[in-house]
């Protein structure tokens, strides 16, 4: 009787043993929208809590991690998706980005913007990158770029208010639907 209440003992201990290093060695997988991720370091419990590599993470979602030694900071930023350009309810290759209440296009997407709204062959749309001129018909209109990225950005705003081009806003789809000149 008491070596089957050992060997009883003794066999709940083995599958306990066996058991949790089974449990131990399966990896936890790390999956990004659906795509299995590989990293290094591997995701890890601690104190009943899974750490994952936020790097690993972060750029699978194509967002930015920098690590600032100094504050001791980890900063992520992700990029913000881009919306496209309608006209006259045709969908472009154009992206636009709204930052601060303002529109912006990258500046040769915006240059064939402005094209787009001056069709007519009485005019004329050029633009001069020596100086960072664009000429509509006989007027002269400084394009002010700012590089963000691999981009070189031009205020579309600043060409609405400069009367250069004009839109109708489709609230509901929130974005730019047609020319009208």
């Amino acid at each position: 009787m008491f070596t089957k209440k050992v060997l009883v003992f003794l066999v709940i201990g083995l599958f306990i043993l066996i058991g949790t290093d089974l449990y131990a060695e399966q990896p936890i997988r790390l999956l990004v929208n659906g795509n299995e991720i590989f990293s290094d370091p591997q995701p890890t419990i601690i104190n009943d809590r899974v750490m994952v590599p936020l790097r690993w993470i972060s750029e699978a979602l194509d967002a930015e991690v920098i690590w600032d030694e100094t504050s001791r900071t980890v900063a992520v930023t992700s990029k913000p998706e881009p919306h496209f350009v309608r006209i006259n309810g045709q969908l472009t290759t154009w992206p636009y980005w709204i930052k601060d209440g303002l529109v912006y296009m990258e500046y040769r997407n915006a240059i064939q913007l402005v094209r787009e709204g001056y069709k007519h062959p009485e005019h004329q749309v050029v633009y001069f990158p020596s100086d960072g001129s664009l000429y509509v018909n006989t007027r002269k209109i400084p394009l002010a770029m700012h590089k963000e990225g691999e981009y070189n950005l031009v205020n579309i705003s600043y060409l609405i208010d400069m009367g250069v081009v004009k839109f109708d806003w489709d609230s509901q789809s929130a974005n730019f639907v047609s020319i009208v000149q």
